[in-house]
């Protein structure tokens, strides 16, 4: 659908994650813009949703009935990111609204809102370069917090390889020279002897 790959590739200028690029997120965001398919960027609104309105607006709308479990996967996997993007902002209506609240909201940043107002005009990248110079991009955040929590292991030979934590069952060091997978236990003995090591 048209409007929905047209959401998607504003969240992609926007610079989110590859993961929040995704049909669900864009289907949130143009519930969140409370634009249906024949829409007009122009007409964006921000109405104050909680996850049931979101999940209704993209039933009745865009035909994409979410079964009721899915709200925590839209919370977790879009809404928090959006929040962290500044492309949302929780409960502005009461800012001290219990985190477990049911009656917990969400809106677009009046930021955010005029990125999508512009899409499609000769202004849109403006408004991009804009909200991404004063917010930054989200993707770029999480590639140097990737990267800040990357430890440092030197091997006998005099290499150095990066040891990225992680919960995958393997995962890959590299060097200059070559790019290893190595299981999760041996992993752990790595970064154990190294933080005794830097400790002592």
């Amino acid at each position: 659908m048209r409007k929905v790959e047209e959401a998607r590739e504003i969240l992609a200028a926007l610079g989110l994650p590859f993961a929040q690029r995704n049909e669900r997120s864009a289907l949130t965001l143009l519930a969140l813009a409370a634009l249906s398919p024949k829409s007009s960027w122009r007409s964006t609104q921000r109405p104050l949703l909680r996850i049931w309105d979101i999940m209704a607006f993209i039933r009745a709308r865009y035909g994409k009935n979410y079964a009721a479990n899915t709200r925590e996967t839209i919370r977790r996997q879009t809404i928090h990111q959006f929040e962290q993007a500044r492309l949302v902002d929780r409960n502005p209506d009461d800012p001290l609204r219990p985190t477990n609240s049911g009656r917990n909201v969400y809106q677009l940043t009046t930021e955010a809102a005029a990125v999508l107002s512009a899409f499609g005009s000769g202004c849109f990248d403006a408004e991009v370069r804009t909200f991404v110079e004063r917010f930054g991009a989200l993707q770029e955040a999480y590639r140097q917090t990737r990267a800040s929590n990357r430890i440092p292991l030197r091997l006998p030979n005099g290499s150095t390889v990066q040891l990225s934590p992680g919960s995958t069952t393997f995962f890959k060091w590299r060097s200059s020279s070559s790019s290893v997978l190595v299981s999760r236990r041996a992993r752990q003995y790595f970064i154990s002897e190294l933080r005794r090591a830097n400790a002592s």
